[in-house]
């Protein structure tokens, strides 16, 4: 169709279309302000963001931005190449998760990009600051490249070598100074340690000369609330059921139902043809069916389950199945928990008290929140098993305290002795290990076992000497948990 506008007519619109278009001309690089400041990206036209603080906390109508979502999408518009806005996101991070460092480190990484290196080092030093300790992937991280060439990147490297070793465990030996002297330095340590590895709290006992001596709580069962974590608050862990397991097919054995290094040798295998992704048939090995008490060959055990990362576990929980025809969680609770008067620990949380004065007079057992890498709140995957039932154990320290007291006893011959002699024995015949959550380690001519794991925010650390029969438990509440409950066990024990 043919236009209808006169030469004339068709110049001053193409004028007013200038004049119009002038003021953005005219200021290319003025920030443009978002119409939605709680959003967390801005739109694909915004070429200089402007950043909106936001808070971490709940408010009426307002939901609250984990972290989470945050990085995640600071990485959707770094890996665009969108780097202004990456830049807010990882502002945005910042505040929302002000005491770690990925916020600062990637807010670095960003900066880099676009040769806002002063700013950038600045960055990168409370990254250091807040506890980044990645000096290979600092060296080698290419966004920092043009942040390489200053003389603040040298100095950056430098704080964190520094860091790196005055961070480091030194080995030492084993301790073997009163137990008092011993509880005197966790009091006055643990809550630094705490702070600088962003533990909300931990829970821990000691066992000197095999009996328990001291337990304490440290921090908060929530960093939402200012409830004090107590020493009766339950931790939902995983890696002491592999304990059980192995402290209830000792149980069986000692009935004739069972034989303990048999099953280990028959679990290693299955969970080695698991890694080759198809385990080819031995027929003199398929005689272990009969032997631990499995009649029912279609029964075999088959892979690990989720919760696991090795078919060890799985098999020997299902041979105690089998040889006890209960389900392993009543079957540990009556052969194990109880004798060992564990009354704190079982395979589902403590329930409230049912009535309403009891309620409100007593302090009840709380059930203990994990912790993210980035401090959010968490809780396993509902579409995982672990929230399955018997696929949790929830302990205290002192309940699992209880534990290792028994495997240190003085008498060689208590099951959970040579329980865990027969793991030490395999463990090291098998190649590879059993790679059960038990492990076994010469310190200072001394053997060292330690049950340790992190799952879903929460995690444990056991770790005792049997010869000199002291050891330590200790339940912690974040992600990050792990290298602080590290330097506690070796401030408490020596060693490594």
């Amino acid at each position: 169709m043919r236009s209808m506008l006169t030469p004339r007519k068709r110049t001053l619109g193409l004028l007013a279309l200038l004049i119009a278009a002038a003021p953005l001309a005219a200021a290319p690089t003025a920030p443009v302000r978002s119409e939605q400041p709680h959003g967390t990206i801005n739109p694909p036209q915004t070429t200089n963001p402007i950043y909106y603080p936001i808070s971490t906390a709940a408010t009426a109508g307002a939901e609250t931005v984990a972290p989470e979502v945050l990085l995640r999408r600071f990485m959707e518009r770094h890996t665009a190449m969108d780097y202004p806005a990456a830049v807010e996101l990882a502002m945005r991070l910042v505040a929302a998760a002000p005491d770690r460092p990925e916020g600062h480190y990637n807010l670095a990484c960003a900066l880099s990009k676009l040769h806002r290196l002063d700013e950038a080092a600045s960055a990168l030093d409370q990254a250091i600051v807040c506890g980044w300790r990645d000096l290979a992937h600092l060296t080698l991280d290419p966004d920092l490249a043009n942040l390489r060439r200053t003389e603040s990147y040298t100095r950056a490297v430098a704080k964190l070598k520094g860091a790196i070793e005055s961070e480091r465990i030194v080995p030492a030996p084993v301790r073997n100074d009163p137990w008092l002297n011993i509880v005197k330095d966790l009091t006055s340590q643990t809550p630094a340690l705490l702070n600088r590895y962003h533990v909300p709290g931990a829970t821990m006992a000691l066992v000197h000369d095999g009996e328990i001596v001291w337990t304490s709580s440290f921090g908060v069962r929530d960093r939402r609330q200012t409830a004090p974590l107590k020493d009766d608050d339950q931790f939902r862990l995983r890696a002491p059921m592999h304990l059980l397991a192995v402290l209830g097919c000792q149980r069986q054995e000692d009935q004739g139902k069972t034989q303990l290094a048999q099953l280990l040798l028959d679990g290693a295998q299955l969970d080695q043809g698991s890694d080759r992704g198809a385990r080819r048939s031995d027929p003199d090995r398929d005689r272990t069916v009969a032997t631990v008490g499995m009649r029912d060959a279609a029964r075999r055990p088959k892979a690990p389950a989720a919760h696991s990362s090795s078919s060890v576990y799985g098999y020997l929980r299902l041979a105690i199945e089998l040889a006890a025809q209960r389900s392993f969680s009543a079957y540990c609770c009556q052969e194990i928990l109880e004798p060992m008067k564990m009354m704190q620990t079982g395979f589902s949380p403590a329930a409230a008290p049912v009535d309403a004065a009891e309620s409100a007079t007593s302090d009840p057992i709380g059930l203990v929140i994990g912790h993210s890498l980035l401090g959010s709140p968490m809780q396993p995957d509902p579409a995982s098993d672990d929230l399955a039932p018997g696929h949790r154990l929830y302990s205290t320290a002192q309940d699992l305290a209880r534990l290792i007291a028994s495997a240190m006893a003085v008498d060689d011959n208590t099951f959970a002795h040579r329980a865990l002699e027969a793991v030490k024995k395999v463990d090291g015949a098998v190649p590879g290990g059993l790679r059960l959550a038990i492990d076994f380690k010469r310190v200072e001519g001394e053997t060292r076992v330690q049950v340790s794991d992190t799952s879903a925010g929460m995690g444990c650390l056991m770790r005792w000497y049997p010869a000199s029969r002291d050891g330590i438990v200790i339940l912690y509440n974040s992600a990050t948990g792990a290298d602080a409950a590290d330097r506690i066990a070796h401030i408490a024990l020596g060693g490594e």
